[in-house]
């Protein structure tokens, strides 16, 4: 007794009806993989009668159509190139100043390149001849190459795939932090 109702255990009545069965499964289970094996081409359906015919066609040729290519790899590329660039522009500064900022800057480069592809290698930092801090008019310009930089990865993160485009869109980040690091 549940409170004041009595409980019964009575079996409930099957039912029927009220979904596919077994049968029912099975057989889709072998129609639908068939549903996938038509032709390649969109056209109508050939007649039954027209498939049971000799063709005096010759069969067609495998397609010479080029393969796709993943649009990601140019994306890659191209920003594995500007990190390249970002990093000479860097070495270039600091070949005649060494200011710890920049150090870290370029390091941070070369985790960008190193994110973009493990394969390429980072080239060493320069060894500054002067222990003093960049001119005005190296870090202009290293503020330019940053904003350019930043600027096509935002615009190559767009067309990008889902597993690039965060990718990109960090490095434009970073490159846009780094312009206001350098001001």
């Amino acid at each position: 007794m549940v409170g004041s109702l009595p409980v019964t255990a009575a079996p409930l009545p099957p039912l029927r009806g009220t979904g596919p069965t077994r049968r029912g499964l099975l057989a889709a289970g072998l129609v639908l993989p068939l549903a996938g094996c038509t032709g390649s081409s969109p056209g109508p359906a050939p007649s039954p009668a027209s498939s049971l015919a000799p063709s005096s066609a010759p069969p067609s040729a495998p397609s010479s159509a080029p393969a796709a290519v993943d649009p990601d790899v140019a994306l890659r590329a191209a920003a594995v190139e500007r990190e390249l660039a970002l990093l000479a522009a860097y070495d270039d500064v600091l070949a005649d100043a060494a200011a710890p900022a920049l150090l870290a800057l370029r390091a941070e480069h070369a985790e960008h390149l190193a994110a973009l592809d493990p394969a390429v290698a980072v080239p060493a930092a320069p060894v500054a001849r002067e222990r003093r801090g960049p001119s005005p008019r190296a870090t202009t310009r290293l503020r330019a190459a940053e904003r350019e930089a930043a600027a096509a990865h935002v615009a190559d993160a767009l067309p990008a795939s889902r597993a690039l485009a965060p990718l990109l869109a960090s490095l434009a980040a970073a490159e846009a932090a780094h312009g206001v690091v350098l001001a």
